[in-house]
């Protein structure tokens, strides 16, 4: 069991997938995907998902602090 949020990511050659896992026996968010040359790396690639709205005008979910820098 995880104590918070599990990203899950699929990078790939072409594109760049992205959900969040919130409770151990939970559905996962609804995939984001965008063409992996948009990003200049992984990294990129994770900031960009944790920053953007989702369609309710909402950031996505991101994990409780603990100590370190989340990239939300």
């Amino acid at each position: 069991m995880f104590p918070y949020l599990v990203l899950l990511a699929g990078i790939g050659g072409t594109n760049t997938r992205f959900a969040v896992l919130t409770q151990p026996v939970a559905d996962p968010t609804p995939v984001w995907k965008v063409a992996t040359a948009g990003f200049s790396g992984p990294v990129g690639a994770i900031q960009a998902y944790f920053v953007r709205p989702d369609r309710s005008g909402h950031a996505p979910p991101s994990s409780p602090s603990h100590g370190g820098s989340t990239p939300a």
